[in-house]
């Protein structure tokens, strides 16, 4: 039902405040496991933006209100989470940057003026995000598996 992705935040965020790198290591694989069974579902919820959550993730009939609560509190991590797992990649020469990249470089720029502020734009500048996200797991977080 999709807290099993929570819990291996959760497990992350302890093994990474530890500095356990044999395990992050470990974690990294999995998760880049999990990345490549190509899953829609999974892919989309991972790299989804908490205003388009509606149909991704983890289905609401399985879920308590609380966990759904929880997981739409966390959903805006989720992105960077799994940047920082797939940071500890084995595969990786040197263990990438990619929560700093995200949080300190990486700028949306509008180069097709977009003047109208109305839900249909602001909903094109979410999914233009959204495959920014896309893109940036496939190109940067997974090039050294995927190639």
């Amino acid at each position: 039902n999709g807290l099993y992705i929570l819990k291996l935040f959760e497990i992350f965020e302890g093994l990474e405040s530890e500095k356990n790198f044999p395990a992050l290591t470990l974690m990294a694989e999995v998760f880049r496991c999990i990345f490549l069974l190509n899953d829609t579902v999974v892919l989309e919820y991972l790299t989804a933006d908490p205003d388009l959550f509606t149909g991704v993730g983890p289905k609401s009939d399985t879920l308590s209100e609380e966990q759904l609560q929880e997981l739409l509190s966390r959903q805006l991590e989720v992105f960077h989470l799994s940047a920082g797992i797939l940071e500890y990649d084995p595969s990786l020469q040197q263990r990438g940057n990619y929560r700093k990249f995200l949080k300190e470089r990486s700028r949306c720029v509008q180069v097709v003026c977009m003047q109208s502020h109305s839900a249909r734009m602001r909903h094109v500048k979410k999914q233009v995000e959204f495959l920014f996200r896309l893109r940036f797991l496939k190109d940067v977080m997974l090039h050294p598996v995927v190639d």
